[in-house]
């Protein structure tokens, strides 16, 4: 948002995308349920899919224990990647396959088998400790995505480990006061902020802490009040949270 100017201007952007393809004749697998998406690529070659009938490929999307399921036409496509978020993903994976000719069971294979790395949608278990890892990148968007997914999967022993959200621009304030107001009505046994836009927020409930960096904040909490908890780290790259992870393994 602060090298485009705001959500307009990061469509504008990624729409380019779009002019290209329309220029050079290319196909645009398309996500049938995001209205924006579909309106801006009517005029292109285009497969979509999604719920709705009208799509090529129809997807039905449910989670059940933790594992994220899709009904197809062809079968039931499981993945234990964290996050309804990525039912969305899955979806876009298959139809790739699909339009590849990849067979069937090739792409359940490939969705089942799949884990994630690199600070993306991970789900941790360090000792009794779940640890659901998330901190590749933020926004206001995946921010509120994490956070719904794991209010609804876990409903006690919830800490979460919040980090900044970088490269907001001139909507960084706003934007960090926006998930605080949101987090706050929810109901959980500690909430960790930590960046310097985060630290700037006052409050005065007790299970709220605020740190302006991830190295201060690393010094000062006592991992052992993190054991046998569920616990949510979500920021920016640039904050580094994973490092947290060292610190339980410690314990």
């Amino acid at each position: 948002m602060e090298g485009f100017g705001g959500i307009e201007g990061i469509v504008k952007g990624k729409s380019e995308l779009y002019h290209y393809l329309d220029k050079s004749q290319g196909i645009m697998i398309c996500n049938g349920d995001d209205l924006q998406q579909v309106n801006l690529t009517q005029k292109l070659k285009r497969i979509c899919f999604g719920t709705d009938s009208t799509n090529n490929y129809i997807i039905d999307y449910k989670v059940h224990d933790n594992t994220l399921i899709l009904n197809t036409p062809e079968g039931i496509l499981r993945s234990t990647l964290y996050g309804m978020y990525n039912l969305s993903n899955i979806a876009a994976a298959y139809a790739f396959g699909k339009y590849f000719k990849v067979p069937f069971e090739k792409i359940q294979k490939g969705i089942a088998s799949y884990q994630a790395t690199n600070n993306r949608s991970q789900s941790l278990q360090i000792g009794d400790t779940t640890v659901i890892l998330d901190a590749y990148n933020a926004n206001p968007s995946s921010m509120r995505a994490a956070l719904e997914a794991y209010f609804k999967q876990f409903e006690s022993n919830r800490i979460l480990i919040l980090g900044d959200m970088l490269e907001l621009g001139t909507y960084k304030v706003q934007e960090h006061q926006a998930v605080f107001k949101w987090v706050a009505q929810q109901s959980f046994d500690h909430l960790y902020l930590v960046g310097s836009v985060f630290s700037q927020i006052e409050t005065s409930f007790p299970n709220i802490s605020c740190y302006p960096t991830t190295e201060i904040f690393l010094k000062k909490l006592d991992t052992k009040t993190l054991l046998s908890k569920n616990i949510l780290i979500k920021g920016s790259r640039g904050l580094a949270l994973e490092r947290i992870l060292e610190e339980l393994k410690r314990e």
